[in-house]
């Protein structure tokens, strides 16, 4: 969707933010992990994972953290 912007902060919080509108929604978010966020990527699933989408989060730590976007307001770790 190309209404959606990931952020980053640097507590560890990540959101999903619908920015079709003058006022902006958060569509999802988790649970800051108390770790610099430093990129945020957009992943492509494949055909056969229709209406999910996908984050990929770098952290401070070195971790990478997968983050699948559904109908909740909740990123869900694969």
């Amino acid at each position: 969707n190309p209404n959606l912007l990931a952020v980053g902060f640097y507590n560890g919080h990540v959101a999903v933010l619908n920015i079709s509108n003058r006022e902006i929604n958060i569509v999802a978010e988790n649970v800051p992990s108390f770790e610099v966020v430093w990129s945020v990527v957009w992943r492509q699933l494949s055909d056969e994972s229709k209406g999910k989408e996908q984050i990929c989060v770098s952290s401070d730590d070195g971790r990478v953290i997968f983050y699948t976007i559904e109908n909740s307001s909740d990123l869900q770790v694969e």
